[in-house]
């Protein structure tokens, strides 16, 4: 029934009007008429909780260690700790990780350049 409320009073723009009137009628079949309803508040404000709790997620950072191995291990491992990171929904994090990649990478390239520099010759 969580669904059902949700469809029809919570998040009724996100679905389509059909849905959201069969939903309706189904709940109203129930007893639940609505968003008033101690049922459909509920179903509100664990969606807003739920709104809150992935908002605090995404704002996380990575972890120091991690992205130091990021920079020094430039490679596979920073461009799948990334993409899995934003999958998950830490978008702060995975900028992050990005960063460290691609300092990792400027890194490299400064030190080939220095070294292969002909500096007294």
């Amino acid at each position: 029934m969580d669904e059902r409320v949700k469809v029809a009073f919570v998040r009724s723009e996100d679905y389509v009007e059909s849905a959201v009137a069969l939903a309706r009628a189904e709940l109203e079949r129930r007893g639940i008429s609505g968003s008033d309803h101690p049922v459909a508040t509920a179903a509100a404000e664990a969606v807003a909780s739920r709104g809150k709790a992935d908002e605090q997620a995404s704002r996380q950072p990575a972890n120091r260690i991690w992205l130091v191995i990021c920079f020094l291990f430039a490679d596979l491992v920073a461009v799948l700790s990334a993409l899995l990171y934003s999958a998950k929904g830490r978008h702060v994090a995975a900028n992050q990780v990005w960063k460290a990649f691609g300092l990792g990478w400027l890194f490299r390239f400064a030190l080939i350049a220095f070294y292969t520099y002909p500096w007294g010759k």
